[in-house]
């Protein structure tokens, strides 16, 4: 987990109880082998004296299975703060009692030991795992030369897995991405929902980390100023998305 500091004991019981009253949407991550990391979201539904229970986990609009034992790392937010867990998974598939007359499919994990509040990001990073898929087209370019790339460069496809106002995550294709670098720079084209203008930015590779058994990669960038094209315009474009999908994603949870 990122730099962080433990919630106090006493703390940590009305935080867990709140979000569960909330049923507080999640990022669920955990390592299916090999060091291959993936990621689904979920909420959080209620809990007793040993276990909490979330709801059956999602990535890309597809129930995840997991398994007993199964390490999990659980990230919520909640009041403009961002918390995370360490768990393992107790029952696997389990009938969650939201109240009187409505039972959904989830998973108990473990109460856990700690809780601890994550190091705040300078933008919010809107998660889009288990959305409806937002595409991307990406290529590879030269900050130095004008903002412009040859007409037969190579591109690539990719999904949109989250976003801020100051980069994006992809999910690109494992062969696309074998000789990718860190720092190296590119460009991308996407549309987002209900905003009128496609978005062409240009962005430096951060970092990449297996997911899909290896057949996939999650590529982390971040856009940089780019004098062709309005990037605050973009900027505010993305920010109202991201604000009306945190309010979406607050409705359908509660």
């Amino acid at each position: 987990m990122p730099a962080a500091t433990a919630v106090k004991p006493e703390r940590q019981d009305s935080l867990l109880k709140e979000v569960c009253q909330r049923n507080t949407s999640a990022e669920l991550q955990f390592d299916r082998g090999g060091g291959v990391v993936e990621t689904a979201r979920t909420r959080l539904l209620t809990l007793d004296g040993e276990h909490v229970y979330v709801d059956r986990p999602q990535s890309t609009g597809k129930a995840v299975l997991l398994q007993q034992d199964q390490r999990l790392v659980i990230h919520f937010a909640l009041g403009g703060s961002r918390y995370a867990f360490r768990s393992r998974v107790v029952r696997s598939d389990c009938r969650v009692r939201l109240n009187a007359s409505q039972q959904v499919v989830g998973i108990a994990i473990a109460l856990p030991s700690e809780v601890r509040e994550e190091q705040r990001r300078s933008d919010f990073r809107l998660s889009l795992a288990g959305q409806g898929a937002v595409v991307a087209m990406v290529h590879r370019g030269c900050r130095d030369c004008g903002g412009s790339a040859p007409i037969d460069v190579q591109r690539f496809d990719a999904r949109l897995v989250n976003l801020s106002a100051g980069g994006v995550g992809l999910l690109v294709a494992a062969e696309d991405t074998k000789e990718w670098q860190a720092r190296d720079t590119f460009f991308i084209s996407l549309c987002l929902p209900e905003v009128e203008d496609e978005l062409q930015m240009m962005m430096e590779l951060r970092h990449c980390r297996s997911t899909d058994n290896g057949l996939s990669t999650v590529a982390g960038f971040s856009f940089f100023s780019w004098p062709l094209v309005p990037m605050q315009a973009y900027e505010r474009d993305i920010r109202r998305f991201i604000a009306t999908e945190q309010r979406r994603q607050i409705r359908r949870g509660r």
